[in-house]
């Protein structure tokens, strides 16, 4: 791990999912499930923003493109 990530107090390892994911499908529904449960947590869309954009240094714009094609996966791709 990092200094800078210690002292953010990020994971020195990716998140995994609970559980494996079997189809597609099923992978698009839990990422859009992931994206609403962030909001509901706490993290609104600017902190999101922002975090996003200090770590990975892409422009804001970017972010929430990605954010909002992250959150319609499961309505767009899905039955």
């Amino acid at each position: 791990m990092t200094p800078a990530r210690r002292a953010e107090g990020l994971p020195s390892k990716p998140v995994t999912a609970e559980q494996p994911v079997d189809t597609l499908p099923e992978a698009i529904r839990k990422i859009s499930e992931a994206m609403q449960r962030m909001s509901r947590l706490g993290l609104n869309r600017k902190a999101i923003i922002v975090l996003l954009q200090h770590e990975t240094g892409e422009p804001q714009r970017v972010i929430k493109t990605v954010l909002d094609g992250l959150a319609d996966l499961a309505r767009r791709y899905t039955t």
